[in-house]
């Protein structure tokens, strides 16, 4: 049987849905196979709940099953659409562009390298669309460092998206 811990993160995660929803949209751009990647992620979790570190951040630790999952999928669909184009494709098919994949890759690269206080501040921004006031009430920071490390995080990323990350 569950314990009440568990019932209490379990409680937590169907409040971080709508966040998962949100930053899921953002990276698969479609709301149907966004909304299959949550599930999947929240089934996981679930699965897993043994494995979460009480005192961490389980919005960030559901990110990450998230992402993980969504990263897992561009691969598989990779290699999916390589192995079609040694067989051929059928009519009517259009394989991703060579761009589009080193162009999310740079971007992936290029977030990884940046300092974890403005990476997640720049991905919870960017997907929950929440305004600086927002952000510095719900992680108790100041305003003024809510602008300062958005800004450093955005400047970063441009640098190296421009330098070829």
């Amino acid at each position: 049987m569950t314990n009440p811990p568990q019932l209490d993160l379990m409680a937590e995660m169907v409040e971080l849905i709508p966040r998962l929803r949100r930053y899921a949209r953002v990276l698969v751009r479609d709301s149907d196979r966004a909304d299959e990647f949550v599930q999947e992620a929240l089934v996981r979790g679930v699965a897993r709940i043994d494995q979460f570190q009480p005192g961490t951040d389980l919005r960030a630790w559901l990110f990450t099953i998230l992402h993980n999952l969504v990263v897992s999928s561009f691969r598989r669909d990779k290699h999916r659409a390589l192995l079609a184009e040694r067989q051929g494709p059928p009519e009517q098919a259009t394989l991703p562009r060579q761009e589009d994949w080193t162009e999310l890759r740079q971007v992936e690269t290029a977030m990884k390298r940046l300092d974890p206080r403005y990476r997640d501040l720049l991905l919870l921004a960017s997907v929950t669309g929440a305004s600086y006031e927002e952000l510095a009430r719900e992680l108790s920071i100041p305003i003024g460092t809510v602008r300062s490390r958005l800004n450093r995080a955005r400047s970063h990323l441009k640098r190296q998206l421009e330098n070829g990350a």
